[in-house]
């Protein structure tokens, strides 16, 4: 269950960093902010377990945060 929560909030990630962004992995175009740039390691807590392998996404400008 726990696996299932950590792909889930990880796709949401990318999706929101992808929003900011403009554009989508691998895309071109006009509507580009910023460039990805990497990911951090972080741990979520919650009742249920602790999330070692949780990757919160980076952008290269620093405009984009995620709150875990």
């Amino acid at each position: 269950m726990g696996e299932i929560i950590r792909l889930g909030l990880q796709q949401l990630m990318e999706l929101d960093r992808d929003e900011h962004i403009g554009v989508g992995s691998y895309e071109r175009g006009e509507k580009r902010r910023s460039q990805r740039n990497g990911y951090k390691d972080r741990q979520l807590y919650t009742r249920v377990c602790t999330f070692v392998a949780l990757r919160v996404p980076k952008i290269r400008n620093g405009e984009f945060y995620m709150v875990v």
